[in-house]
């Protein structure tokens, strides 16, 4: 079973995202951020396997915190979701070092499946 920390400004897509990867006995979420920097503390203290992120967040952005996340812990897999996929952005999503980038709006289906593929050994 792989641990998840979920990230994402917006209560309520989180929430969603939050009950729909619990449904599945593949993926057990350790924790939720509402910004990056809590992410990067929470991943500090919990290890997980994979966090899923939004881009754009107040405090601290996706981008930032993936590029922290993965200097300190080089084998948790961060996915990054964002609704603007310009080439700008995609290139900062690939300089942080993300896994993985998904378009906004989530298709929930989709994000297992990446999330498995990614996450399997």
């Amino acid at each position: 079973m792989a641990s998840v920390i979920v990230v994402d400004d917006y209560d309520e897509l989180r929430s969603l995202i939050v009950t729909f990867l619990n449904n599945y006995s593949k993926f057990r979420v350790v924790g939720e951020a509402q910004n990056g920097s809590e992410a990067v503390k929470m991943v500090d203290q919990f290890k997980p396997k994979i966090v899923l992120m939004d881009m754009l967040m107040p405090v601290m952005d996706g981008v930032t915190a993936t590029r922290l996340i993965k200097e300190g812990h080089p084998d948790v897999l961060v996915i990054l979701y964002s609704g603007d996929d310009n080439d700008e952005n995609i290139r900062k999503i690939k300089e942080a070092g993300a896994d993985l980038h998904l378009k906004k709006p989530l298709d929930l289906e989709n994000l297992i499946i990446q999330m498995d593929k990614i996450s399997s050994p």
